[in-house]
């Protein structure tokens, strides 16, 4: 078992904290090229070339491949790994109590200070552990209905009874309101994504990661 740290934004933080959130998809670094076999998450035996140019299995790795051996790439996370979060956080002034924006009153940091951005939180002051239950891959808009209310959107029931979902505001951008929860994660996904070179429209590959708050 690895321990390793994850950023997660605010709203996304606020949904683990509701039990909302049980999901999060990570892109796969090297992309699969187009046209190769079918892809699956195991075990598995990368192709080593000697200085003589003569091919053997590599040691084993967890990761996700294709099955002509064209392609493979090693995941970074495993069942049962843990993951620590890091958040949007500051000190509180007294000793090395923390107060985290998730779910802070403006009064809870001076007025002169700001928030603490997530990726500078250390260990200690990290106050949720999340432990990886099942990793699979897909494309990314091969997300089923289910699984985006499993990132953690929210829905919500108008004056005429149609649900819809919410997906929560990152940065300037307003949040959306949409008929499905995966419409909703479009939105979620771009407004994080899009900037890193990763859109909606890519379909990247993706780490669907399922995990439990322990």
């Amino acid at each position: 078992m690895e321990e390793r740290p994850i950023l997660f934004n605010t709203e996304m933080v606020k949904a683990i904290l509701d039990g909302r959130k049980t999901q999060t998809r990570r892109v796969i670094k090297t992309q699969p090229h187009e046209g190769c076999g079918h892809i699956r998450v195991d075990n598995f035996f990368p192709t080593k070339i000697d200085r003589h140019g003569e091919e053997y299995p590599g040691a084993k790795i967890f990761g996700a491949y294709s099955d002509d051996g064209e392609w493979g790439c090693k995941c970074p996370y495993a069942a049962g790994d843990r993951l620590w979060v890091r958040e949007t956080w500051d000190y509180t002034g007294q000793g090395l109590d923390c107060v985290y924006k998730a779910d802070a009153k403006p009064t809870d940091i001076f007025p002169w200070e700001k928030y603490r951005p997530s990726i500078f939180m250390p260990r200690w002051a990290s106050r949720i552990t999340l432990e990886i239950v099942e990793i699979k891959v897909e494309k990314l808009q091969d997300i089923s209905e289910a699984d985006a209310i499993a990132e953690g959107l929210e829905s919500l029931t108008r004056p005429n009874g149609k649900t819809l979902y919410s997906a929560p505001q990152c940065g300037d951008r307003p949040p959306y309101w949409e008929s499905s929860a995966s419409e909703a994660f479009m939105w979620l996904w771009d407004s994080i994504n899009a900037k890193r070179g990763h859109p909606w429209a890519n379909n990247d590959w993706v780490w669907p990661i399922e995990f439990k708050e322990v």
